[in-house]
Parts: structure tokens; sequence; C-alpha cells
């Protein structure tokens, strides 16, 4: 599969869990509730897409190279 459509899909999807988490965070501070579980899989999330960007940012670079 080609590396920049997996770096694409994963840059969309760290927006959208970047927008989740800060919902999420939103939502806690102003009921006080936290949903503790659902912050911590957004922020994995999160983490996890951001790692492969860089993976797959790394490996274009390589074959620019």
């Amino acid at each position: 599969m080609n590396p920049k459509i997996i770096l694409y899909g994963n840059a969309i999807l760290l927006f959208f869990f970047t927008f989740l988490l800060a919902s999420q965070l939103i939502i806690g501070i102003k009921s006080g509730n936290f949903d503790w579980f659902k912050i911590v899989l957004f922020f994995t999330a999160l983490l996890f897409s951001l790692f492969t960007i860089v993976k797959y940012a790394k490996i274009i670079n390589k074959d620019k190279s």
C-alpha cells in the first residue's frame, strides 16, 4: 500500500481523536464527571496515530533520498 495514503489517513485520524479527546475533557470539566476510560482510549489512539505518522513520514523521506 502507498505510504502516503497511510500517512494522510492517520493525519485525519489524529485530528479526529484530538477533537474527541478535547470534547471529552470539556464535557468532564463542565459536568465534573470525567469518563476516564474514554479519555485514556482517545489519548492512546491519538498517540498511536501520531507514532504511525512519524514512522511513515520517515519512510517517505527515506524514499526521496
